[in-house]
């Protein structure tokens, strides 16, 4: 494919922070795939065919009976435990990001379920991770602390001084084929750095991929 920048994505995603609105890309001509759709590509004609498999009832909000918001709490419930469970399961030990905000905080909290009542060995959860950055704005890590006392499960704190920004942020770049949004992806990317130095290479995280 020619190496061409799609002018408008770019200028939208770099001045009016506007990303995966269209299925363009910041490429010309390159496309990706929207959400809640998957492809198959047929060999024969090498055609595309694209398919949305997923959507939210319409009017959902409105039709919503409030009555039934405990089973949809314990349903919620139960299936985060589920997800958590099937991704400990790993003949390497697992580990997770831990930032103390509601996301890696609820996973936290299903790790210390699943360990403590469903058969699955402490020894194949390495601990929490959490980055210590410098400035009282930026440093989560006293909101991971409280987390893990509360569950009484490791957090290991990576101390980290001056990023190294000058090759962060030009790799992510490169990685993420577009522009960053924050400087999230260049502090996790050196996290996932620093833990595979140390042999943990399985990690959960509460980032929408995670795990």
């Amino acid at each position: 494919m020619p190496n061409e920048p799609n002018l408008t994505t770019l200028y939208s995603a770099v001045f009016r922070r506007v990303w995966d609105a269209t299925p363009e890309t910041c490429f010309e001509g390159i496309f990706q795939l929207r959400p809640a759709h998957f492809f198959k590509l047929r060999r024969d004609s090498w055609r595309l065919d694209i398919r949305k498999y997923w959507s939210l009832p319409e009017r959902a909000a409105a039709v919503f009976e409030m009555s039934r918001i405990d089973n949809v709490v314990e349903e919620l419930r139960e299936l985060l435990a589920s997800s958590v469970k099937l991704r400990l399961r790993s003949d390497r030990s697992v580990g997770l990001l831990l930032s103390g905000g509601m996301d890696s905080s609820s996973i936290a909290g299903m790790i210390a379920r699943n360990t403590a009542s469903n058969g699955i060995s402490q020894d194949n959860f390495s601990g929490f991770y959490s980055m210590a950055l410098q400035g009282d704005t930026f440093d989560e890590s006293c909101y991971a602390e409280s987390v893990s006392k509360h569950l009484d499960i490791e957090l290991r704190k990576m101390e980290v001084g001056d990023l190294p920004l000058t090759d962060l942020i030009p790799s992510s770049i490169w990685h993420n084929d577009e522009p960053l949004d924050s400087l999230n992806r260049c502090v996790h990317w050196h996290m996932m750095k620093t833990l595979a130095s140390q042999g943990v290479i399985v990690i959960l995280n509460g980032q929408g991929g995670g795990g």
